[in-house]
């Protein structure tokens, strides 16, 4: 619902207008409007449902998502017990945006629960 809001006043404002949305968390730019994430400067390159995770848990700050509303929010389907979708993408994400995975810069992991992006 919000992103098709987001594209509804994207695509019907006027087009003087210049639309900026960029988030900073730790050297991490994440362009909303272009979904292009830059680290420190450097572009990466990510996959669709890598940027929707991404954003997904950027717009969410400090709040825990378990695997399930991951899954639900980005795949937009129930998600199954034995998914391990999101765990592989997570760790695919990791790998793209963290200087080093193993430290959880940007996405850590919550023992118990699962997943946050902090302040």
């Amino acid at each position: 619902m919000k992103a098709q809001l987001r594209r509804y006043t994207y695509f019907n404002q006027n087009t003087d207008q210049v639309i900026e949305k960029k988030i900073n968390i730790r050297g991490l730019e994440i362009d909303e409007v272009a979904r292009k994430v830059m680290r420190y400067g450097q572009p990466i390159s990510l996959t669709k449902t890598e940027y929707d995770i991404l954003h997904l848990m950027e717009t969410g700050r400090n709040r825990i998502f378990t695997i399930e509303e991951i899954y639900e929010s980005v795949w937009k389907k129930r998600a199954h017990e034995s998914n391990n979708a999101v765990m592989v993408h997570i760790a695919r994400l990791r790998n793209k945006i963290e200087e080093n995975p193993k430290e959880e810069k940007f996405i850590q992991n919550v023992w118990g629960v699962r997943y946050k992006i902090e302040d």
